[in-house]
């Protein structure tokens, strides 16, 4: 019977451990040690950094578009280019120049897309037509070379005041698609 006794002994004196490791464990915490980096980390660490951006594209011999910023964060994975304190200029063969500038902008390296936004209020778009665009936000659809708005817009120019929920502007020909709730007003 003393041999039954003392496994027991043995397996009780285990479990009174292991509580007491469990208890300990629980109170204190363990410190983990990550493999790699946190993803929080990662999301705002820019490959690469520069001051007074530049890009242009060049179609036919003819510079398309160009951006200026005073700053840009390359995010190689991403195919991003975040940009603060920017200016675009598109331009067509016809002669048509669109410029507009914002607070921040983000232009896509692969599809070659980019979009501009203002913190407060509307930008302010300026085409040598005689239009002026105001959006709270634009973006460039390269494949389709088409300036695009999903928000409310405005158009004045020529005795004509446009607003409109949304906004397509081709450049190459002029054509301006304003829809949703629209409303035109003429001015003498």
């Amino acid at each position: 019977m003393d041999t039954v006794k003392f496994p027991k002994v043995i397996l009780l004196t285990l479990i009174g451990i292991l509580l007491v490791l469990l208890v300990w464990v629980l109170s204190v915490g363990i410190e983990r040690h990550a493999v790699l980096p946190s993803s929080r980390g990662l999301i705002g660490k820019a490959d690469i950094e520069m001051d007074r951006f530049s890009l242009k594209q060049i179609r036919n011999g003819l510079v398309e578009w160009n951006i200026k910023a005073d700053r840009a964060e390359l995010f190689e994975e991403r195919h991003e280019v975040s940009l603060s304190a920017l200016q675009a200029t598109l331009r067509t063969a016809e002669g048509l120049r669109v410029s507009f500038s914002g607070d921040r902008g983000l232009f896509n390296t692969g599809t070659r897309d980019f979009g501009i936004k203002q913190n407060d209020g509307d930008l302010d778009v300026s085409m040598n037509n005689g239009y002026t665009i105001q959006a709270p936000s634009l973006t460039w659809k390269d494949r389709q070379r088409e300036i695009v708005s999903e928000q409310p817009i405005r158009i004045i120019g020529q005795g004509l005041r446009i607003r409109g929920d949304h906004l397509i502007v081709k450049p190459e020909n002029q054509q301006l698609t304003v829809s949703g709730d629209v409303h035109v007003t003429t001015e003498p």
